[in-house]
């Protein structure tokens, strides 16, 4: 696959797909003919047949999930295909939400099995979303849903109450009632009226975030499935996937850090932390790339092979001990001591990309470090990884401008503005520094010093010649220097004012585009039938 580095696009309604719309299914294609190429095993199972196996299990656990929320989907029976994404169950903003959009065209214009994967094995603190206020101007403000005293997975944490999300709606409709933010106001009126009973039989917070995002997509129909990654990770395809791993601990560990060094040398990354950890080694014991959950807590796994034994300890918790020949016998272990695997960042995309999904799409952050896992997926399965979609959308909140008090809407871009305020800042420095510079824009003839016959500006100009003796006395000459540049500035201070009002001008303007020129709003402030005009105008272009 041939290298790219995708940017967040940088205008409003500015859309990222690659490849473009139109080239997807030819993606897809290319895809299944090199799954088709793929001829290694999952712990003693070929690759076909543990695909075959496991895909089956997710459409099924797919279809049933998504019936359950009374979500409308299509189910295209007849289809071998599965293109996927996937977020945690937060409120996403049309970034992310675009992809989900993507993944319903694609699905609905191919006929084949779209599903979404909620990664709700991921930890939360707080379920929070940006809004507009108005005090004095624009600000912004943040409403939270829910907080805990310290992060938990969101598979382990119960929905909101009534009042909670009462509370909540009540919050933001009290941030966007000013007139400047009346078709916010109205998008979100239009999301909340769809949302008769939010406590329908929603046991898990996953269940509910993912329930009023399908309310909101009802508008345009979206009819693709939705799938918890817990509910993956708990099958046993998923716990042979992490057996076959751990088996080869040393070799998958080594391969892992490797690619990780790789990619913080080429894009010139200092912190060894960055995008992510390495994997520890501890004598036999090497880290895995999954977490177990242990009393609602995330901890590390590693492994260890001696001959024909495997064991697996988990931190915080026990170990698990099995032959390499009976990876059974450690699969029974796992499900009857009730350890729950999870999969680390990484190795998630492997999982969906090599074994459930012909086409993934990622926003650009994952893109980017989906590079290392196509690198690892070559050095350890010795084949060539599939190829994934990247979408991303930019989209700002449509305010309506001319209210008062607010600064005149600036015709320039933030760069423009930015641009602007450097000029003016170092014109006021300079002014500072060389005042001489700009006495001859003030009435009357340059400034005398009284106990002199020449100008401040001359006598300036005299002592910076001095500077060059090296004998001079360089402390006391700087420091009448300072003196004369002072005198002379409050001559011209005058002159600073109208500067200093253009840049104060300059800076609100800044701010306020700042605000409104933000990616990350909640997707209830925007209609999703514009979103998808966007995606329409787009795939007619060919874009």
């Amino acid at each position: 696959m041939t290298y790219y580095n995708p940017k967040i696009p940088e205008k409003n309604g500015e859309f990222l797909c690659i490849p473009s719309l139109n080239l997807i299914p030819q993606l897809i294609k290319s895809n299944k003919e090199k799954f088709k190429t793929y001829n290694f095993t999952i712990g003693y199972e070929g690759f076909h047949e543990f695909r075959k196996r496991l895909r089956e299990k997710v459409i099924l656990l797919s279809e049933k999930f998504t019936a359950n929320l009374g979500i409308k989907s299509h189910l295209y029976n007849n289809a071998d295909t599965i293109v996927q994404t996937g977020h945690q169950p937060i409120f996403y903003h049309p970034g992310i939400i675009i992809k989900n959009l993507i993944l319903n065209k694609i699905g609905m214009m191919e006929g084949i099995n779209a599903i979404n994967l909620i990664v709700d094995t991921d930890n939360f603190k707080e379920i929070a979303v940006n809004i507009l206020d108005y005090r004095d101007g624009i600000k912004i403000e943040k409403e939270i849903l829910l907080s805990n005293q310290y992060p938990i997975p969101f598979e382990f944490s119960t929905p909101p109450s009534q009042e909670e999300f009462n509370l909540f709606i009540k919050g933001i409709k009290n941030h966007l009632s000013h007139p400047q933010f009346k078709n916010l106001h109205a998008h979100f009126n239009r999301y909340i009226s769809n949302i008769s009973d939010t406590q329908k039989n929603y046991k898990t917070l996953s269940e509910f975030m993912t329930a009023i995002r399908r309310i909101y997509e009802g508008e345009i129909e979206s009819e693709y499935l939705e799938i918890p990654l817990s509910y993956i990770c708990d099958t046993n395809e998923f716990l042979i996937f992490f057996i076959s791993i751990a088996m080869k601990s040393e070799k998958f560990t080594s391969i892992y850090n490797c690619q990780l060094e790789r990619y913080r040398k080429e894009h010139k990354l200092r912190y060894p932390v960055n995008p992510f950890p390495n994997l520890t080694v501890d004598g036999e014991k090497t880290e895995l790339p999954f977490w177990h959950f242990y009393e609602n807590k995330r901890g590390r796994v590693f492994a260890k092979s001696k001959n024909d034994t495997v064991v697996v300890s988990f931190e915080g918790g026990d170990s698990i001990e099995f032959n390499r020949k009976k990876l059974y016998n450690g699969i029974d272990l796992i499900k009857k001591d009730n350890i729950k695997i999870r999969p680390k960042a990484m190795i998630l995309t492997l999982f969906n990309r090599m074994f459930v999904s012909d086409a993934f799409i990622h926003g650009v952050g994952g893109a980017k470090y989906d590079r290392i896992t196509d690198n690892i997926i070559r050095d350890f399965y010795n084949i060539e990884p599939p190829q994934f979609i990247t979408a991303s959308l930019t989209l700002y909140p449509d305010i309506i401008k001319g209210q008062d008090k607010q600064p005149p809407q600036s015709p320039l871009t933030k760069g423009e503005l930015q641009e602007n305020i450097k000029k003016l800042e170092k014109k006021l420095r300079d002014m500072k520094y060389n005042p001489e510079r700009y006495e001859a824009t003030l009435k009357g003839s340059p400034a005398k010093d009284e106990g002199q016959g020449g100008s401040l500006a001359e006598e300036k100009e005299y002592l910076i010649s001095l500077l060059k003796n090296n004998l001079a006395n360089k402390s006391e000459i700087s420091r009448k220097i300072k003196e004369i540049n002072e005198k002379i500035y409050q001559k011209i201070k005058p002159l600073t004012k109208d500067i200093e009002d253009e840049l104060n001008i300059l800076k609100r303007q800044h701010e306020q585009l700042e605000i409104i020129q933000r990616r990350d709003y909640p997707y209830f402030l925007f209609s999703p039938c514009d979103i998808m005009k966007i995606i329409s105008s787009m795939s007619q272009h060919g874009k």
